[in-house]
């Protein structure tokens, strides 16, 4: 049986525009200048969505950050990706 998660969407939290635009801009210098960022980012993109988003996830659910879906033993473990139609209203 499926557990328990939250519903979530990142770009819904407050200040998310402001503060995902400071830190992607700083983010961007830091690939470019420091090697060894790039090629932790290249060989495991975890650390770094943890690191973007964990401020914007439900308490409860801090998994969300960093965690890929279908994790077992976390809500992600039988999650699937799904977004509303950008085409036709309502429709997923």
């Amino acid at each position: 049986m499926p557990k328990a998660f939250a519903r979530w969407q990142a770009h819904d939290a407050a200040n998310y525009d402001r503060d995902m635009t400071a830190r992607c801009a700083t983010l961007q210098s830091e690939i470019v200048a420091d090697p060894a960022r790039r090629q932790a980012i290249l060989a495991d993109p975890r650390d770094l969505h943890r690191e973007l988003f964990a401020p914007f996830t439900p308490p409860s659910h801090s998994e969300y950050a960093g965690t890929y879906r279908g994790t077992p033993a976390t809500t992600l473990a039988d999650r699937r990706m799904s977004s509303e139609s950008q085409l036709e209203n309502g429709r997923a």
